[in-house]
């Protein structure tokens, strides 16, 4: 609703500045709802490197293991 109102506000003649003054937002805020607002993201998650440093499968099933033991169950998180 608001980028349609600074929508027709531009389209009226205000620059974008301006526009984002009347609404008390900054520019790049609408900028970013603009971006969001595209069908296809930047960046699909997928993309992402695995950390050097994350867990293996057979290292996070043991750590749930470990958790999950009688001798843990009780135990609370820090």
């Amino acid at each position: 609703m608001i980028l349609d109102l600074i929508a027709d506000a531009q389209a009226g003649g205000l620059t974008l500045e301006r526009a984002c003054k009347v609404f008390a937002l900054a520019p790049r805020t609408v900028q970013r709802w603009r971006m969001s607002r595209s069908s296809a993201p930047a960046r699909a998650v997928d993309a992402r490197p695995r950390p050097y440093n994350a867990l293996t499968l057979s290292e996070a099933s043991a750590v749930v293991a470990l958790i999950r033991s009688p001798q843990h169950a009780d135990a609370s998180c820090p």
